[in-house]
């Protein structure tokens, strides 16, 4: 369980951020650490890798959302294996199937990286391709990072979608995503506010 001085951090960071008209992004791992990062206020749980039964229930009761950041786990996994750390190793083993049961929970999911954690040189498209291993269809995979990240940032109808009045924020690529996922990782093209900013044949 989480000391009475974390708890006490934990709920300051939360009232604070709250009050600030700002939503509480919460790196947890352990189920009391996710647990009392919900019930604090918490609308997003950044790695979540330990998460149980009764966070993903919380998670869907209080539509918090999970930034699972999968690759970066395994990225960092064997080298911290090998410094004498097991946590992201053991993680590596068990994400196949929580990921699998907090989509059958409906725990919303939202795309993230963890970027800064591996290399930046690899490409920031690497978890859709765990998505889609671990059970999601590819529509589902590419929403993560379209319309449900807009539902988590509220900002719903003007990014994540292409619809009339939404900022013209558009990528392209050679090849059909819902075929290759791997599709994503060479972004041809990129519309930012219907401005184009990088275009190539």
């Amino acid at each position: 369980m989480l000391e009475k001085e974390y708890e006490e951090e934990i709920e300051a960071i939360a009232d604070e951020t709250i009050k600030s008209r700002r939503k509480l992004a919460a790196h947890a791992v352990t189920p009391d650490g996710i647990i009392y990062a919900i019930n604090a206020g918490a609308k997003t749980i950044e790695h979540g890798f330990g998460m149980n039964d009764e966070c993903m229930k919380l998670m869907v009761q209080k539509n918090v959302f999970w930034c699972p950041t999968i690759y970066v786990n395994d990225f960092v996994a064997e080298g911290r294996f090998k410094a004498g750390s097991i946590m992201n190793k053991l993680f590596t083993e068990t994400e196949p199937e929580l990921f699998k049961k907090a989509v059958q929970y409906g725990v919303k999911i939202a795309y993230g990286t963890d970027i800064g954690g591996y290399d930046w040189n690899e490409p920031q498209t690497k978890d859709f391709e765990y998505f889609i291993k671990y059970g999601m269809q590819p529509i589902q995979a590419i929403q993560t990072a379209t319309i449900n990240a807009a539902e988590l940032l509220e900002q719903n109808n003007l990014i994540g979608e292409i619809i009339p009045g939404a900022f013209a924020d558009i990528i392209a690529v050679q090849e059909d995503p819902l075929k290759n996922i791997k599709a994503l990782q060479q972004v041809k093209w990129v519309m930012k506010d219907g401005v184009v900013y990088k275009s190539i044949k």
